[in-house]
């Protein structure tokens, strides 16, 4: 076993991490309500974008590449579905149980995430989630067969 790099930069604990499968990428959630994404290569690593957005603990995080998203999860009973490449919350899914974890299905778009009292199987069944932006405050999302509105300012 060797150490290639030491990754520092969250204020507090690192609850999960995952690589990107293609991309010489890491993206990591802690305690600190962070999302973190890193680059490294043979010999070092480095820092390259942090997402806010979780008002209590990342419990983990993820990449799906076949969609260029993040997926996180958190104690603040939020699962978040993020655009990978624009750093842009797509999706929220609140419950009234603290989310925990969170896996990708191989084959198909579906994520299961576990919470408090259980878990549930999310389709994903778009190739993107489509969206509509319609000012730097809102934008329209689709869903299944529901339409809604989201609002940007999540700070």
């Amino acid at each position: 076993m060797e150490i290639k790099c030491v990754l520092e930069g969250h204020d507090r604990a690192v609850n999960w991490v995952d690589f990107h499968i293609s991309n010489n990428m890491v993206v990591s959630g802690g305690d600190d309500k962070k999302i973190k994404l890193w680059k490294y290569n043979d010999n070092k690593g480095w820092e390259y974008d942090t997402i806010y957005g979780h008002s209590n603990n990342v419990c983990c995080v993820g990449f799906r590449e076949n969609l260029s998203i993040i997926i996180s999860a958190g104690e603040d009973k939020a699962l978040k579905i993020w655009d990978f490449n624009k750093r842009m919350l797509l999706m929220e899914m609140k419950k009234e149980d603290r989310f925990w974890v969170f896996a990708n299905h191989r084959k198909e778009n579906i994520i299961a995430a576990g919470h408090d009292n259980g878990f549930m199987i999310i389709s994903l069944t778009h190739d993107r989630i489509p969206y509509v932006r319609i000012d730097d405050n809102y934008m329209i999302f689709i869903q299944g067969n529901q339409m809604f509105l989201h609002s940007l300012n999540t700070h």
